[in-house]
């Protein structure tokens, strides 16, 4: 694609972080996110905003810095065991095969959030923070606590108000607590509160993974039954080319207490890495090791109140609806 102008340094990763809040948005919040008319024109107008500017700082800068999926998926991405190979131009080796690009190359996990210290925008920790915050808020809208909120406001569109500032305050509580554990300058040198931020950035990627899968994994394993049936009608046009048209999903195939398990297992274990993952970081940066473990403080103290509150959520639902009611009989 022509690349009519320069992409202005300024604006960094921030149409993505305003792309992705908008589709947080319209999938929580909006009245229009169950309508395919509603979907089907939001999906125009993001190809044409993806087209144009495409065109307008061409197609490697844009997918780079300011398409919204192609950041969250490549953020996701950095935590796979699989990955492309590039090319190494200090590679003198002439081993075709290291440096050969466009190869699929296993390595080990988590070696890309590992790999250098580049330094991140204050909007690329930004969208990591959103990643993080929206799977909450979601889960927080689900809670007794936001729908005992609900009664007070005077009509549907406070309501509506009501969620959008939700949502941007618990992004905006997460970013700042992220912040301000950066802050610290116990590492020494001449770090900036963006450079400690940004050298920790990638290692909170396996807290993302862990609590998406806690999040949607029951969504998965029910929808994904739908896709045996569609198999024979994919169009809806009462099509049964396999016999498998009328397939409905099996509810029982999870229960609350399976739910429960995968949740905090997952949650967890991707806390429990992202803390592994912090202190490697640490070490690498730290003058010693003592300085180390103290830098790690904050971050781990922030990462257990986040750890806190996501199983709590998780579990007012399960607990609300898995213990009967005292008074039913």
């Amino acid at each position: 694609t022509r690349c009519v102008r320069a992409y202005p340094g300024c604006a960094a990763e921030w149409p993505a972080v305003v792309l992705l809040l908008i589709f947080v948005w319209i999938e929580l919040i909006s009245p229009f996110s169950s309508s395919p008319m509603a979907l089907a024109l939001l999906a125009i107008v993001y190809s044409a905003i993806t087209f144009a500017g495409m065109h307008l700082y061409g197609a490697q800068t844009w997918l780079r810095r300011g398409e919204v999926f192609s950041l969250v998926f490549g953020v996701l991405a950095s935590f796979a065991p699989l990955g492309v190979s590039k090319v190494k131009p200090s590679d003198t080796s002439g081993d075709a095969t290291a440096s050969e690009p466009g190869r699929l190359v296993w390595r080990s996990w988590s070696a890309t959030l590992l790999n250098g210290f580049q330094h991140h925008s204050l909007a690329m920790v930004s969208l990591v923070l959103l990643l993080l915050s929206s799977v909450l808020f979601d889960g927080l809208l689900g809670t007794g606590l936001w729908r005992s909120i609900e009664p007070l406001l005077p009509s549907d569109r406070a309501g509506l108000i009501a969620s959008t500032c939700g949502l941007i305050g618990t992004w905006g509580v997460f970013l700042a607590a992220y912040l301000l554990t950066a802050m610290s300058r116990i590492l020494g040198g001449s770090s900036t509160t963006l450079g400690v931020a940004s050298r920790y950035l990638l290692t909170l990627v396996p807290i993302a993974v862990g609590y998406n899968i806690a999040h949607n994994y029951s969504y998965i394993v029910l929808q994904s039954q739908t896709f045996i049936a569609l198999m024979s009608d994919p169009f809806g046009f009462g099509w049964n080319l396999f016999g498998t048209a009328r397939w409905e999903p099996n509810l029982e195939a999870v229960d609350a207490r399976q739910i429960w398990y995968v949740a905090i297992g997952a949650i967890v274990v991707g806390h429990i890495i992202a803390v592994y993952l912090a202190h490697i970081v640490a070490l690498r940066t730290a003058t010693t090791r003592k300085l180390a473990i103290l830098s790690l403080i904050p971050m781990t103290v922030l990462m257990l109140l986040y750890t806190g509150a996501s199983l709590s959520i998780l579990a007012e639902p399960i607990v609300r609806y898995s213990v009967p009611d005292p008074g039913y009989s």
